[in-house]
């Protein structure tokens, strides 16, 4: 996996400080929004550590908003990657 992926996976999670907290990472969110599919989330989605939730705009224009989030799968392959325990809160 390539530090620009990780680096993306710990930017949906709000993951921006150095060091956890008692062994365990604490994300304050789970999504990110992008205009397109970035490539580096077209990977994690192929991979199934990561899924996108497509809205239509609500003023009737044709620019749609992509919002991505990690799944569970996602989230424990990044808490191994970086030896401590990632717990999302909601």
């Amino acid at each position: 996996m390539t530090s620009d992926i990780l680096k993306e996976m710990k930017h949906c999670l709000g993951l921006t400080y150095a060091n956890p907290k008692w062994g365990k990472y604490r994300a304050y969110r789970n999504y990110c929004y992008y205009r397109d599919t970035p490539p580096v989330w077209s990977y994690l989605i192929d991979k199934g550590y990561g899924e996108v939730y497509i809205r239509k705009p609500l003023d009737g224009s044709e620019q749609r908003a992509h919002y991505f989030s990690l799944t569970q799968v996602g989230i424990a392959e990044l808490a191994k990657i970086l030896g401590h325990g990632v717990v999302v809160s909601t």
